[in-house]
């Protein structure tokens, strides 16, 4: 940083970011191991010749699917590996209610596809 001086609140908040944001990733890769490249991974295999998003649906399906993908490996740790959460405000029973709550996202883009709105 050269030879400017961090203030002593920007050191705390630098401090504090740094322990919070370590201590969610540890928690949350404990529940969901390493959900994002298993999901890209999983992705990969499902779509080998590559996958082109051209459009605001396609785009919305995947941003949908990848959560719903997250979920479920979560779901699998928890459950059928039997692991405790870690996430203390997220239960596996919600993690599965939130599934469906991604499932019924997809449908409802499906059967209305995806729009321009004004209170986007």
């Amino acid at each position: 940083m050269g030879s400017r001086t961090i203030k002593p609140r920007a050191k705390r908040v630098q401090e504090i970011a740094q322990r919070w944001v370590g201590e969610t990733f540890v928690q949350k890769n404990l529940d969901y191991s390493d959900s994002y490249i298993v999901a890209a991974r999983t992705i990969n295999l499902w779509f080998p010749e590559g996958l082109s998003l051209d459009s605001p649906l396609k785009i919305a399906f995947f941003q949908l699917l990848t959560r719903m993908l997250d979920k479920m490996l979560r779901t699998s740790n928890l459950v059928l590996r039997g692991r405790n959460p870690e996430v203390d405000s997220e239960k596996a029973y919600q993690t599965i209610a939130d599934n469906g709550v991604y499932s019924f996202m997809t449908a409802e883009a499906c059967l209305s596809g995806v729009e321009e709105e004004d209170d986007a």
